[in-house]
């Protein structure tokens, strides 16, 4: 049978839990997250919030019934802190109250073989990806009148005895509760469960409490013995690589950590009461999720940054701290800035080239900076659009011919003709995926040079213009004024003008005779001279003159020149 503590151990035990207990935490860490969980009789699961870096857990192990007139124990408070990443989940048991009647509470109190013993409380327990936390709970009460027989509280590394002589023993970290000595002994704890009772009839024994490992059951007494003993508290500890821990045993049927600023009050935890046959008080879990405090850190080297000219930044500074810090930049591209709060670097970049930028993260913690290189690359156009023709009568169209290419792509062209009195005229603006083609363009501001400025788009809003002119003018030629016949014969006549005009300057004239094309004489010259070797004798003509300017245009038809050739000369043949 194992020993009580003695006076030395607990004082020790007692410098332990205060060693243990102090913070860990930094006073700015931030708090993310509070959840708590009630008994349910099943696992439930608990999911890290973004940012988390640890949490802390603290557990409640239920508490054990009561049996004939002796309180069941409390269970321990257990505060454990664990590294922990958001996403990452944690499975949570939380233990139910022993039965004031026999039966141990979920998932591991020992239960009362007979009649006046009452079950142990069920264990609370906590896995998390790097450990597992174990809350102790009460053992059951005994059969034994008056305050013989109370269960033992759930403990720490030690689980509290019950009390009574035939008490169960409380479990260790290394082992479950001995069970109690007396006419028939409870059994021992073992990994997880609280043991049994001892089964007599009679001031049974109440059952051990779960935890790590489980505490012993207290033994049955006889009808003549004082009464069975309850049984001992489980075990608390967390295991794995827990960053801090500490512990608060159960005690009679209060249970530890009533202190604590988050025990919710309604008996959570405790032992059933002096009375017959009450049940224990369920466990209770609380687990608070944390983000460190800090001076900011640059979790990588910020990536190399390639935009094109002309296109917008969409870049976060990757700097994490906590507090939040404020964000800097130097050296970034011209047109491009980094948001002081939000750490977003946008804006356009308008220059090609290569910059080499130092961003920066501020917070009362310190300050970390970055190197990041921007290659920012130029937009390339070629432009090979043309106007046709280039000078035209007014009235008549022109055709432009939208043609060219970017490097980045065209997203859409603009088509803007400037009048010659002043003044613009859009065309049309023609987007992907038709941004080129042609348009056929009436020219509306008269006579003078018109302008086509032709801009061609890229898909970052690069632009690159191109200005084609061409001419307008009011009138064609002018027929000539005069014409005359020069020679007559009887196979030909010679005929001269003069008096024409043409604004945009005289390119040609064209001879009809009797209203039919007769032939062309080229040249810049008002007036004109042409023989028409192709008539014939006594024959009446009518010839007249158009003006051709030198983009073809004709005139209107000269007044006719009438003319009547000679008659053939009669052949006579010598005399013999």
């Amino acid at each position: 049978m194992k020993s009580p503590p003695t006076h030395m151990q607990c004082w020790i035990r007692a410098l332990i839990i205060v060693l243990l207990a102090l913070p860990m935490r930094l006073a700015a860490d931030t708090l993310l997250g509070t959840s708590s969980y009630n008994y349910t009789g099943g696992t439930q699961t608990y999911t890290a919030p973004a940012t988390t870096q640890y949490i802390v857990i603290k557990a409640w192990g239920a508490g054990g019934g009561s049996g004939a007139y002796t309180m069941g124990g409390g269970g321990a408070l257990v505060i454990a802190t664990y590294n922990m990443s958001a996403g990452q989940q944690a499975t949570v048991s939380v233990g139910g109250g022993g039965n004031g009647e026999l039966t141990g509470g979920w998932p591991s109190g020992g239960s009362a073989l007979g009649l006046g013993g009452a079950g142990g409380g069920g264990g609370t327990d906590v896995i998390t990806p790097t450990g597992t936390v174990y809350a102790g709970a009460g053992g059951g009460g005994g059969n034994g009148g008056s305050w013989a027989g109370n269960g033992g509280g759930g403990g720490g590394p030690l689980g509290a005895n019950g009390v009574s002589a035939s008490a169960g023993y409380g479990a260790t970290q290394t082992g479950g509760g001995t069970g109690g000595v007396g006419n028939e002994n409870g059994a021992a704890g073992t990994s997880l469960n609280g043991g049994a009772s001892g089964p007599n009839y009679g001031y049974v024994g109440g059952g051990g409490g779960g935890g790590y490992f489980g505490g012993g059951g207290g033994a049955s007494g006889n009808y003549s013995t004082t009464g069975g003993g309850g049984g001992g508290g489980g075990s608390s500890i967390a295991t794995g690589s827990p960053l801090n821990f500490s512990y608060s045993g159960g005690s009679g049927d209060a249970p530890g950590g009533t202190s604590d600023p988050s025990y919710p009050g309604n008996n959570i935890a405790a032992g059933g009461p002096l009375a017959v046959y009450t049940n224990g008080y369920n466990g209770y879990v609380v687990i608070m999720a944390y983000l460190r405090s800090g001076p900011p850190t640059f979790p990588s080297p910020p990536l190399t940054q390639n935009l094109s000219q002309g296109q917008a930044a969409n870049f976060s500074i990757p700097a994490t701290g906590n507090p939040l810090p404020t964000f800097g930049a130097t050296g970034l591209p011209t047109g491009v800035t980094a948001n002081s709060t939000t750490g977003l670097v946008t804006g356009n970049a308008t220059v090609a080239d290569t910059f080499n930028a130092t961003l920066s993260a501020t917070n009362s913690g310190g300050t970390a900076t970055a190197n990041q290189l921007w290659n920012v690359n130029p937009a390339l156009f070629t432009e090979t659009s043309y106007v046709s023709p280039t000078v035209v009568l007014n009235g008549s169209t022109v055709t432009l011919y939208r043609e060219g290419s970017a490097n980045f792509g065209i997203a859409w062209t603009q088509n803007t003709v400037w009048l010659p009195g002043g003044g613009s005229y859009v065309v049309g603006n023609f987007y992907a995926p038709n941004p080129l083609g042609s348009t056929v363009y009436t020219p509306a501001g008269g006579e003078g040079t018109y302008t086509w400025q032709f801009r061609m788009v890229d898909n970052f809003g690069n632009y690159q213009d191109q200005w084609i002119t061409f001419t307008v003018y009011n009138s064609g030629a002018t027929a000539p004024s005069s014409v005359q016949q020069t020679t007559l014969g009887s196979t030909f006549v010679g005929i001269s003008w003069s008096g024409a005009s043409a604004t945009a300057g005289i390119g040609s004239y064209s001879i009809y005779r009797n209203g039919a094309y007769l032939a062309s004489v080229s040249t810049s010259a008002t007036s004109g001279n042409y023989t028409d070797n192709t008539a014939s004798p006594s024959q009446t003509y009518t010839y007249t003159v158009v003006t051709v300017d030198i983009h073809g245009n004709d005139s209107a038809p000269s007044s006719g020149l009438v003319v009547n050739t000679d008659a053939d000369l009669e052949v006579f043949s010598p005399l013999p």
